[in-house]
């Protein structure tokens, strides 16, 4: 289950004369999960970090056998929600040593 929190921006509607006042509270999810970027080139997975409201925290280089520039592993996996602008690790193929 998704938190949520009352943003701070609430909505006020005055009728004239009746005194009434109508408060409307707007709610915001404030997670969310992550994209899956394993498999990706790491320009793609820049992009799709900061299309679903994240930062890129760091990016490392490690030796793999997949394509140099292909997202090997992220830090948090897919699916694990976090909070808009935390940041995502993503390790990269430097290519075969």
């Amino acid at each position: 289950m998704r938190r949520a929190a009352v943003t701070a921006a609430l909505l006020a509607a005055v009728s004239c004369g009746s005194g009434s006042t109508t408060l409307t509270a707007a709610v915001q999810p404030t997670d969310r999960p992550t994209p899956r970027l394993v498999g990706l080139l790491v320009d793609q997975a820049r992009a799709k970090v900061v299309a679903h409201g994240f930062t890129i925290q760091r990016i490392r280089y490690t030796a793999s056998n997949k394509a140099r520039g292909t997202v090997i592993r992220q830090s948090p996996p897919a699916g694990i929600e976090l909070r808009l602008g935390e940041g995502v690790v993503i390790i990269v193929s430097g290519g075969q040593e």
